[in-house]
Formats: C-alpha cells, sequence, structure tokens
C-alpha cells in the first residue's frame, strides 16, 4: 500500500520538528513502521545531497592547521582566597 502524499509531507514535517517516531505516528494516524521507512528514506536522501553538495562547494581556505594563535597576558589585579 502506499502511502498519500500529503500525509508523508505531514509526517516529515513532524520529524523535521523533532518529533520522535512513536510520537509522530501518532499525530498522524500512521503506524511507527510507516514513519520509521519514511525517515529513513529521508535520511538517505539527505546524506546523498549533502554529499553532492560537499563535492561541489569551494575548499577551505580556513583550515585550523594554518591559524596562528597567540596568547595574550591578563593584566590586573592578584585574586586571592578567602580564609575562613
Amino acid at each position: 500500500m502506499h502511502t498519500p502524499e500529503e500525509k508523508t509531507i505531514d509526517i516529515l514535517k513532524h520529524l523535521a520538528d523533532g518529533n520522535g517516531i512513536r510520537q509522530t505516528a501518532r499525530l498522524t494516524g500512521s503506524y511507527s513502521a510507516v514513519v520509521n521507512r519514511l525517515a529513513k528514506i529521508a535520511g538517505e536522501h539527505a546524506e546523498k545531497v549533502h554529499e553532492e553538495l560537499v563535492a561541489f562547494s569551494p575548499g577551505n581556505n580556513r583550515d585550523t592547521t594554518r591559524r596562528k594563535v597567540g596568547i595574550r597576558e591578563q593584566k590586573g589585579r592578584t585574586v586571592r582566597s578567602k580564609k575562613s
């Protein structure tokens, strides 16, 4: 059986809002297995899209290995602990 497109979008919106599998199933009136299957498909698709976007993104010129870090001395009064 095929899940209607409107219901699929509703399920994915609930998952994107941070709802869990069981909560989304209750809210949408679906089986948790259906919600789980759609979440897996959406996750796999998102991973593929991410990999494509990363492959076409420009290189990172601000790599952390190229940064110089300096430490400044803090000027101020010395803090002493209070004696009880």
